[in-house]
């Protein structure tokens, strides 16, 4: 922008009318930031639509597979004996288990010392845990004591965890426990000293004492004698854990392996609640009068619509080919009112769950040439609707962005327009004060030289009176001469 001369001259507000003159120019802008304004709050809007959906889809996947109806709950009559967990792919039934022993890890001890700085040497430790390959531990003079020793095998690869034991009876111990558990896991050592010639001393009677020996878990499952090298066991019962806590051969302990109702219910419960979310969303945005009389910035959209038809179609769908003839959701206890939003009878829903699984997993997940399940519809349909690239909502977003992006190149180039036609007034408004102060100055001069004029000519028509006075005078004083010589 050029300087601005102000209006000093012409007495205008010259920036002001500038002002003026530019708001009017800018009117398109502001239409156009208006439009840019509707376009956004879509898009937003559709932005939100986007979340809920996706959360409906997330909700819906998790019903997708016949494998996520596979949730089990385990029990166990006697916890004091053992607990148990389950999977998915655990077989329901009960099964009686009978623990009469617990799985050991190996431990031996050293010969007695006095306390664990004693210096027992240096030398090699060789340590082999069942048929593992031994490992040996270099015992040096910066862990000769038993408190050294242990320290050195313990940041060794050796599979023993070695403590130093004191009985409190003035006997302090070296011990290695086997980090495995079972009867295959025993501790083999060997010494061999160094050059003061004495770990060999850790031997009592030639050799390290066992104080616990390895043993397997016993245990009856269903009549039937198995051990274990590990108290958790997970290879027995498919898709049950137990975890071995006491042994009492004479308690049997009923396990319990039976379908997890609840777990199946949420999941249909947050699959009912994602939808209902969605639904409400999706009226929000195409609201006609709301209570301060505004309408949703999707009103009227076609696409929303659309989505909402479509939903309703699939929710409604009846399945082909189930096991015992229940083929909709609403069979099950799920129904859609008035508003189009889904309402679940627990009772029921439960009662389904517990009574005919195989139908309820068919009305959600059956996927075959014939029979197309609730979910398997959804998921392929909501695929297609969030699909970046070319998905329903991915187009109407590029569109508004597209619509958004074109409105801003607009106004950027009215904007320069109008910057340009500033500037250009901005210099006709100084030629005109600069024209108008010239004006002003050649007035002053010419009233300047007026002025001087008419002093002047008052000047000239004074001395003429005052010359015209004396010419009077001499003339009445030559006629008194001329009188006063005819007298004599």
């Amino acid at each position: 922008m050029g300087l601005a001369v102000g209006g000093l001259a012409t007495g205008l507000d010259t920036q002001g009318i500038i002002e003026k003159l530019m708001d009017l120019e800018r009117r398109p802008i502001t239409l156009l930031q208006q439009q840019e304004d509707t376009f956004q709050v879509k898009l937003s809007a559709y932005g939100e639509v986007k979340s809920a959906l996706s959360a409906f889809q997330s909700a819906a996947n998790d019903l997708r597979y016949p494998s996520n109806f596979a949730v089990s709950s385990s029990s166990s009559s006697n916890e004091d004996i053992l607990t148990v967990t389950s999977s998915g792919s655990a077989v329901l039934g009960n099964h009686s288990i009978v623990v009469s022993g617990l799985a050991q890890a190996h431990t031996i001890r050293s010969a007695a010392f006095i306390d664990s700085t004693d210096v027992v040497g240096t030398g090699t430790i060789s340590i082999q845990v069942g048929t593992e390959d031994a490992v040996d531990v270099t015992i040096d003079s910066n862990h000769e004591t038993l408190a050294g020793i242990a320290a050195a095998i313990n940041s060794s690869d050796a599979d023993v965890t070695a403590s130093v034991i004191d009985d409190g009876l003035g006997n302090t111990y070296l011990t290695m426990t086997s980090k495995e558990s079972g009867a295959d896991n025993t501790i083999s050592v060997n010494i061999t000293n160094g050059a003061s010639g004495q770990l060999d001393s850790l031997y009592d009677g030639g050799s390290m004492v066992t104080t616990r020996a390895a043993a397997n878990s016993q245990l009856t499952v269903d009549g039937i004698d198995v051990e274990r090298s590990s108290n958790t066991i997970s290879d027995l019962i498919t898709g049950v854990t137990l975890n071995l806590h006491k042994a009492d051969n004479t308690v049997p302990v009923s396990v319990d392996i039976t379908r997890d109702t609840d777990s199946i219910k949420e999941k249909i419960s947050a699959f009912v609640d994602a939808y209902n979310k969605l639904v409400e969303e999706i009226s929000s945005k195409q609201a006609y009068g709301g209570e301060d009389g505004s309408s949703g910035p999707l009103i009227g959209d076609s696409t929303l619509k659309s989505i909402t038809w479509r939903l309703g179609t699939i929710l409604g769908a009846q399945v082909e080919e189930t096991e015992n003839g229940v083929s909709t959701l609403f069979e099950i206890g799920i129904s859609i009112d008035r508003y189009g939003k889904m309402q679940m009878d627990d009772t029921e829903v439960t009662d389904a769950i517990a009574t005919n699984i195989s139908d309820v997993i068919a009305i959600f997940t059956a996927d075959t040439d014939t029979s197309q399940g609730i979910i398997t519809s959804l998921s392929d349909y909501l695929d297609e609707v969030m699909n970046p690239v070319d998905g329903i909502i991915s187009t109407k977003e590029d569109g508004l962005q597209s619509s958004i992006d074109d409105i801003n190149d607009k106004q950027d180039t009215l904007e320069a327009r109008i910057s340009k036609r500033e500037e250009i007034l901005q210099a006709q408004f100084n030629r005109l004060e600069l024209l108008i102060s010239s004006y002003q100055q050649t007035s002053d001069f010419l009233t300047q030289q007026i002025t001087s004029l008419t002093n002047l000519n008052k000047q000239i028509a004074g001395k003429s009176q005052t010359f015209e006075e004396s010419r009077e005078e001499e003339r009445e004083c030559s006629q008194r001469s001329i009188r006063i010589t005819r007298c004599t």
